[in-house]
């Protein structure tokens, strides 16, 4: 199963790559943004999994702003480094980053 669940994530990965899909996440104590250049899909969703406290991950629909960039309110977050996963609607490609 993680096999298959690893190369399943590797391939949307590979699709963002050869899209040319890149993003640039900015997070802030009540708010996370995203800049995404490649792609403009209707909204975007967020997956942040704290890197080393299981319980703590939350997952988020950003929409569209006025500047061109997505975003939405943040819950507050324990303090640390966090996986994140950007994710078009669609679950064709996606992109890993880790943010602190």
């Amino acid at each position: 199963v993680f096999w298959l669940y690893s190369r399943a994530r590797s391939k949307r990965e590979d699709a963002a790559r050869k899209l040319g899909i890149s993003a640039a996440i900015r997070m802030q104590p009540s708010f996370v943004r995203v800049e995404l250049h490649g792609s403009a899909p209707e909204a975007l969703f967020l997956h942040l999994a704290h890197a080393t406290r299981a319980g703590h991950d939350v997952r988020l629909r950003l929409t569209p702003l006025p500047d061109g960039t997505y975003g939405t309110q943040l819950p507050a977050l324990p303090a640390g480094r966090w996986h994140a996963v950007i994710e078009d609607p669609r679950a064709t490609w996606r992109i890993v980053k880790e943010v602190s």
